[in-house]
């Protein structure tokens, strides 16, 4: 329904009015101001460019590792082990920046920004107060006073414009290896506390170097990440290695180290196991003992293994997720045993050995394992030696007797031997150097006379004199050689008739 409406004076109505929907028609030049309006805000009104992120590179070097603590000869491994990190770590693209490195980058950045404002406005101000005393003329003075206060104008707004312009730092910088190092050259590290000065000249954003000593005919080696950010060492690590397992060692070791410098996420493993002694290992590298971890480790599979004396090997893989722990029990089973009865019946309190390491003496009672062959041998107190092999599967459940007869030797025999050895053996060595002077003799005396252009009957037989003593030396000296490889020979034949007549389980006895 459509009504009119009057003006005051009376005349006709300027615009219908809708009573039920509430339109209003507005007049044209209405409009057209409107739009003006919004032209005039929308053209003064764009959106401001996504700010370049600062900091794009993150650059690493690694320094040359302190091998002072190595033998000279072996120092080498200091560079090669260098050189393999250097391999590993070539491998990563970028890094994910954490928090407190992400502040001290923006903080570093927009610090340079406003520094170099205000350096660039102390110098234009500094300019301005300085045509004071430049004795221009009044019309010049004014002229370039008027250019600079302009110029003053510009800085200081550029100046405020760094003070609220807050830098966009790269969240994933580039991740970058000197070039040194990737021409296998690795600069002297700096002594304790000057880590900080040393990123500095080296322009770099970190730095890796670590120790490498000997502990027990093993390698040790401790790699640490020093990094200007926290002014202090964001990352290190310690592994023991044998230089048969080098290979191994340097690529647990350069995982975790690719895993920790790209900030990526992590997984953890901890491992308890029983018995404590028990020593655990992850990919064949030594963890610890009874405990291990938690360890952060890159996602994916682990070999986790654990040993420990007198019990079965267990070795488990695992699956680590990333920011999840993995906890692991491991109880080893013990090894079967069983009892063993060693005795020596002519002999009794006679020592008794298992392997190298001295047991007690018989009769003894011992547990063995069941999995692997124990060599057992005795010592009677007169020094005869006698063994026995038990092998592996083959151990009774109860007791059983395992005695080791010894025959003892003709008396004197072995002595009589070893002694005739001994004697041929120092004649042959207190004939042998006379023999070697009577030859020398001989030789100079033959020489001169072949020489001597006035020979004589005397020189003739003199000179056959020496020849043939040196011919009777060298063949006394010959005989003894025989004689002494003979004895040996006689001496280890008479020797061995003292190894042990094995019986074994001649007996038996339930415990």
């Amino acid at each position: 329904m459509y009504g009119t409406a009057n003006t005051d004076n009376g005349g006709p109505p300027e615009r219908p009015i809708d009573f039920g929907v509430r339109r209003v028609k507005f007049p044209g030049a209405v409009f057209i101001f409107l739009a003006i309006v919004s032209s005039a805000y929308g053209g003064g009104k764009t959106e401001e460019p996504a700010a370049d992120p600062v900091a794009k590179e993150w650059t690493l070097c690694v320094a040359s590792f302190d091998v002072s603590a190595l033998p000279a000869s072996r120092r080498i491994v200091g560079e090669v082990l260098a050189v393999d990190l250097v391999n590993y770590l070539n491998a990563i693209s970028y890094r994910i920046r954490v928090s407190p490195e992400y502040a001290y980058y923006e903080s570093a950045t927009w610090l340079r920004a406003r520094q170099e404002a205000g350096r660039k406005l102390a110098q234009k101000r500094n300019q301005r107060d300085e045509l004071l005393f430049r004795g221009d003329a009044g019309w010049r003075y004014q002229k370039e006073l008027k250019t600079v206060d302009k110029e003053i104008v510009t800085l200081e707004e550029e100046y405020a414009a760094a003070e609220e312009k807050i830098p966009v730092v790269e969240q994933k910088p580039n991740f970058l290896l000197t070039q040194d190092n990737l021409r296998g050259i690795f600069p002297q590290a700096p002594r304790p506390g000057g880590e900080y000065n040393f990123c500095v000249t080296q322009k770099t954003d970190g730095l890796l170097t670590g120790q490498i000593s000997e502990y027990h005919g093993r390698i040790y080696m401790i790699v640490r990440v020093y990094a200007i950010y926290a002014r202090g060492v964001i990352y290190e690590d310690s592994v023991l290695f044998s230089s048969e397992d080098i290979n191994d060692a340097m690529e647990e070791v350069g995982s975790r180290l690719v895993m920790a410098l790209e900030g990526t996420p992590r997984a953890s493993v901890a491992v308890t196991a029983n018995p404590e002694t028990a020593v655990i290992s992850f990919n064949r590298a030594f963890a610890g003992r009874g405990r291990a971890g938690p360890v952060e480790r890159a996602p994916g599979q682990v070999e986790v293994r654990a040993t420990a004396p007198e019990h079965i090997t267990t070795t488990v893989t695992v699956d680590l997720f990333a920011n999840e722990l993995a906890e692991l029990q491991i109880n080893l089973s013990p090894l079967g045993s069983s009892l063993v009865l060693v005795d020596v019946p002519d002999y009794p309190g006679t020592a008794v050995y298992q392997g190298s390491l001295f047991i007690g003496n018989t009769p003894l009672e011992m547990e063995l394992p069941t999995d692997h062959p124990e060599h057992i041998s005795v010592e009677t107190p007169e020094g005869n030696v006698g063994s026995v092999i038990i092998p592996a599967g083959e151990k009774p459940e109860g007791t059983a007797l395992f005695p080791v007869v010894i025959p003892p030797l003709a008396e004197g025999r072995l002595d009589r031997s070893r002694r005739g050895f001994y004697g041929a053996w120092g004649r042959f060595w207190i004939a042998l150097p006379l023999a070697w002077m009577a030859s020398g003799v001989a030789s100079t005396v033959i020489g001169g006379y072949n020489t001597n252009q006035y020979r004589t009957r005397e020189q003739y037989d003199e000179a056959q004199i020496y020849r043939w003593t040196s011919i009777g030396l060298t063949a006394i000296a010959t005989g003894f050689a025989l004689e002494s490889v003979i004895r040996a020979f006689f001496y280890v034949r008479t020797s061995s008739k003292g190894e042990p007549r094995i019986s074994r389980n001649l007996s038996r006895s339930q415990r």
